[in-house]
């Protein structure tokens, strides 16, 4: 998982589960993550995100489908809470699931304001 170019973070006033509000009280990061299938069929993979809590990502493709024995980079928006962040930071934690039930987590740090 890595950064996007650009803005580490932007200010912005919500995300699809939360209201709209003139306050900018949320924090969006813009990240690539690369998913690898291994086996010999198409596979299916959903993210979910466990930490921050009140945090939500959302992929510009979708779904997150790939052929057999390929990788393939993916590029989402993660949306966390002002509030969830120290010192410019938050813990990030995605659990990545296909649809043969393997699960693997994932840590990263987001960027917001100090």
């Amino acid at each position: 998982m890595i950064r996007e170019a650009g803005n580490p973070f932007t200010l912005v006033a919500g995300n699809s589960t939360t209201e709209n509000t003139a306050e900018k009280n949320w924090v969006q990061n813009l990240i690539r993550l690369k998913l690898t299938n291994r086996t010999d069929s198409p596979m299916n993979f959903r993210v979910e995100v466990v930490e921050p809590a009140g945090a939500a990502i959302e992929f510009r493709e979708d779904p997150l489908a790939l052929k057999s024995a390929v990788s393939e980079v993916f590029h989402a928006s993660v949306i966390a809470p002002k509030d969830k962040f120290r010192l410019g930071r938050a813990d990030l934690k995605l659990v990545i699931t296909n649809e043969q039930g393997e699960r693997r987590e994932h840590e990263y740090k987001l960027i917001g304001p100090q």
